[in-house]
């Protein structure tokens, strides 16, 4: 009993999305220190979900190495070239489509 009233305890001690519900923001700013600074204050503040290109197109090529937009992304990486504005953007919906970011919100992070 004094298990299942500890773990309880501990549930209720958890951090809570104070939004009520997934929300998304997103931060623009020529200084990069300034836009982090801003992105993590809302992700510590809001319990939502960091995103950037950058970080999607890095988790989509960990999580599905063998899709064809990864490889057509490894293949503008491996050449040496900026990955077209289209791939990082579609990169960047299936980031979105993850449970995490449904349910909790994000924080869109893109400077100018």
């Amino acid at each position: 009993m004094k298990e299942w009233l500890k773990s309880v305890l501990n549930y209720r001690s958890y951090p809570k999305n104070k939004t009520g519900g997934p929300f998304f923001w997103t931060t623009l700013y020529t200084d990069v220190s300034v836009l982090s600074s801003v992105a993590r204050r809302f992700v510590a503040d809001f319990n939502v979900v960091r995103l950037s290109i950058g970080e999607a197109l890095r988790s989509l090529l960990d999580t599905q190495p063998n899709s064809e937009l990864s490889r057509r992304i490894l293949s503008y990486l491996h050449e040496g070239l900026t990955v077209p504005d289209e791939l990082a953007v579609h990169a960047l919906e299936i980031s979105l489509m993850n449970m995490r970011c449904k349910t909790r919100g994000s924080v869109f992070n893109f400077s100018l």
